[in-house]
């Protein structure tokens, strides 16, 4: 059996929260739990109204399978505090990755892309305010050192708010680490909206004829571009906005506000995620704009209603 940490006087962290005063699940849900299980059911619901039926039954499984280990958290909090609190708030960041891919299949049935699609839209919007498009001008004028950093930048996007987000639930407070929490999830859900409303693939599916060939030295370049060509099925169609963009900037707005030393480490991968999204040819520079609106908007939510 796992030891009852006490809680601390003043700021409990999550890692240290007392949990003998919970019980009932209201109170064991959190804002983040409900946000993405209701996106889920959101988007179910437009697959069947759309007629699709792809993939619905996988996610309802899923989505049910992550309730059952969140009710399990709830049973066993006495007897493992730590592992059921770690399960109660980290199960949406944990599904997300998991459903992902089913979702977007799901989605894309009842959207087919030849009349749904609105990359087009997108790059005259990047021709409108450049006089040019600015993947290729970027292809055009590429150096396999600078390609090399940012494919390795733009995968470090993987691992950047996950970090936080653990290092918040041991270090900080819960009323903080909560809204971060918050962010992050409405980020992430929340774009699989807007991914079912506007779809689009991005440079590199859309249009790959028509674009360089990036090249860089060393063999992660390679890696990453096969990572991103297996996991970017066709009904992947999410672009808008780059989340890329949006959950990076969340990332570091709220790592310097409660992880001075991560921020830092985080500084250059971060904003070498946000230029990597156009380099790489994954995102219009329209796209990491709106990206950019999406965590601004996030954060003032956030902070203005404080979601726990």
């Amino acid at each position: 059996m796992e030891t009852s940490f006490p809680a601390w006087p003043s700021a409990p962290t999550a890692l240290y929260e007392d949990l003998s005063e919970i019980r009932s699940l209201r109170r064991w849900s959190t804002f983040s739990a409900i946000f993405a299980i209701a996106i889920i059911l959101l988007l179910v619901c437009d697959a069947l109204l759309h007629g699709s039926t792809a993939h619905i039954p996988e996610v309802i499984v899923v989505t049910f399978g992550f309730f059952l280990l969140w009710f399990l958290a709830f049973s066993q909090r006495r007897s493992y505090p730590v592992t059921a609190n770690a399960i109660r708030y980290l199960a949406p960041i944990v599904m997300y990755p998991v459903l992902y891919g089913m979702v977007h299949e799901m989605i894309a049935g009842g959207r087919p892309s030849d009349t749904h699609l609105i990359d087009d839209v997108l790059l005259n919007i990047d021709h409108a305010i450049f006089g040019l498009n600015p993947i290729i001008w970027l292809g055009e004028h590429q150096h396999p050192m600078m390609t090399d950093v940012l494919h390795l930048a733009y995968f470090s996007y993987y691992f950047g708010a996950p970090v936080l987000l653990i290092l918040m639930f041991r270090g900080n407070a819960i009323t903080d680490f909560r809204r971060v929490l918050a962010a992050i999830t409405i980020g992430w859900y929340g774009a699989l909206v807007s991914y079912a409303l506007f779809p689009a693939l991005g440079p590199q599916r859309w249009m790959p004829a028509e674009l360089p060939t990036l090249e860089g030295w060393l063999p992660t370049t390679q890696w990453v571009q096969t990572f991103l060509e297996v996991n970017l099925v066709p009904a992947v169609r999410d672009c808008v906005p780059s989340m890329h963009t949006g959950v990076t900037l969340l990332t570091l707005f709220y790592a310097r506000r409660y992880q001075k030393r991560f921020f830092w480490i985080f500084l250059f991968p971060g904003i070498g995620v946000i230029i990597g999204t156009v380099y790489t040819q994954q995102h219009y520079v329209t796209d990491v704009l709106l990206g950019a609106l999406a965590a601004i908007v996030i954060f003032a939510v956030v902070e203005k209603f404080r979601p726990a």
